[in-house]
């Protein structure tokens, strides 16, 4: 089995979740990288993938598992080979059972380029903030938010992510930052960071 991390930039974060699925499946077969498949009518590669990420987001550090028996050695040369034009794989490794990537990952760590000015102190001064999201439930943003680093006019910001999601863009609307370019650049798993667990 190979846990890979690889990139969705240069177009391919306009790429849904499940056509990432498609290209990494179609990626495997150009490449020649047996891989198991699942039973049942419609057998597909067996390919888990880390939470979806919203359309038009940058990202260099999205993850998935593959069952396959190809060794890491072998593994990125061949991907990247035959990957398509912003999905490439940056690092891979074997490993012994599966990791459920999508349950394991709670926080990512986003670079935001801001578009305006934005106060970093009062922001953190305020004890409740609370937003609705798209299906109009309300929280306190403050909740999901686990670390803010300003940077001149570059934040770093470890926000919630699976479950109790925030997503950038509520993120960058109640910060008066929505429109800002933003790159996601690591996954965490309880304040740790993913490639220093598992790579």
């Amino acid at each position: 089995m190979i846990l890979m991390k690889y990139t969705k930039t240069d177009g391919a974060e306009f790429i849904s979740h499940i056509d990432t699925l498609r290209h990494i499946g179609r990626t495997l077969t150009r490449a020649k990288i047996d891989c198991t498949y699942s039973k049942g009518f419609n057998p597909h590669k067996n390919i888990n993938l880390s939470s979806p990420l919203p359309l038009g987001l940058k990202s260099v550090s999205e993850y998935c598992v593959i069952d396959t028996t190809e060794h890491e050695q072998t593994f990125m040369q061949k991907f990247n080979d035959f990957s398509p034009r912003g999905i490439k794989c940056v690092a891979c490794k074997e490993i012994d059972k599966k990791v459920n990537v999508a349950d394991l990952i709670d926080g990512a760590l986003y670079q935001i380029d801001l578009v305006k000015p934005f106060n970093l102190q009062e922001f953190l001064s305020k004890t409740e903030f609370v937003i609705t999201d798209k299906r109009g439930k309300q929280f306190n943003l403050y909740d999901r938010v686990k670390n803010l680093q300003l940077k001149e006019n570059q934040l770093i910001a470890l926000l919630n992510f699976g479950r109790n999601n925030l997503r950038i863009d509520d993120f960058l609307s109640a910060i008066d930052n929505f429109g800002a370019n933003v790159t996601k650049i690591a996954g965490y798993v309880q304040q740790e960071n993913f490639d220093k667990l598992y790579f």
